[in-house]
């Protein structure tokens, strides 16, 4: 009798979650870099947490 060799099958897909995208972009009142992780959205101003406490 012959031993069965397991052997993993290799889906198309990755095992690991895909990295979050960022956006950067500057604030309104200052010009200090702002990381975002969705779209900022056009035609709107964006302040860093500094500014928009003031």
């Amino acid at each position: 009798m012959q031993r069965r060799r397991h052997t993993r099958m290799r889906s198309s897909r990755t095992s690991r979650p895909s990295r979050p995208k960022f956006y950067r972009t500057a604030c309104a009142g200052c010009g200090k870099e702002v990381v975002l992780q969705v779209a900022p959205p056009e035609g709107k101003t964006l302040m860093c947490l500094e500014c928009f406490k003031k």
